[in-house]
C-alpha cells in the first residue's frame, strides 16, 4: 500500500475522522452541560414546589442522590489501603510516566514491563 494517492486518500480520511470526533466531542460536552442545567432547573423547581415525583410523556422523575467517594488526604487513604491489605478499593492502573522515570532512573519493578504499543504519530506542519 506504498501507492502515494492510496495513503494520501488514508491521511485525508483520518483527519476528516478526527475533525468529526472532535466536533461530535464538542457537541456532547455541549449538550452534557445543557442537560446538567436543566437538570438542575428540574430538581429545583420540583423542590420549591415540594414535588417528590413527576410523570412527563412515559418517563417518572424523581430526585435522588448518589453516593460517591472522595478522598481528602490521599498518604492517610493509602495507609489504611496498605495496612488493611485492601488494594481492591483502587483501580488497577499504573502511571505511564512515573513508571518509566523509575526504570529510566535503573529501579526494578517487580511484575512491571514496558512494551511497545504501535501508534501513529501525529504533528502539525508549521508553516
Amino acid at each position: 500500500m506504498s501507492d502515494t494517492k492510496t495513503i494520501g486518500n488514508l491521511f485525508a480520511q483520518l483527519r476528516e475522522l478526527e475533525e468529526q470526533k472532535r466536533d461530535l466531542n464538542n457537541q456532547l460536552k455541549e449538550l452534557s452541560g445543557q442537560i446538567a442545567e436543566v437538570e438542575a432547573n428540574i430538581l429545583d423547581d420540583m423542590a420549591e414546589n415540594g414535588v417528590s415525583m413527576m410523570e412527563y410523556n412515559g418517563y417518572r422523575y424523581a430526585p435522588s442522590t448518589t453516593t460517591r467517594p472522595s478522598s481528602e488526604d490521599w498518604d492517610a487513604t493509602f495507609a489504611w489501603i496498605r495496612d488493611n491489605n485492601a488494594f481492591y478499593l483502587v483501580q488497577k492502573r499504573l502511571s505511564a510516566p512515573a513508571i518509566k522515570e523509575l526504570i529510566a532512573d535503573g529501579e526494578e519493578i517487580p511484575g512491571v514491563k514496558l512494551y511497545e504499543e504501535p501508534k501513529l504519530a501525529k504533528r502539525k506542519v508549521r508553516t
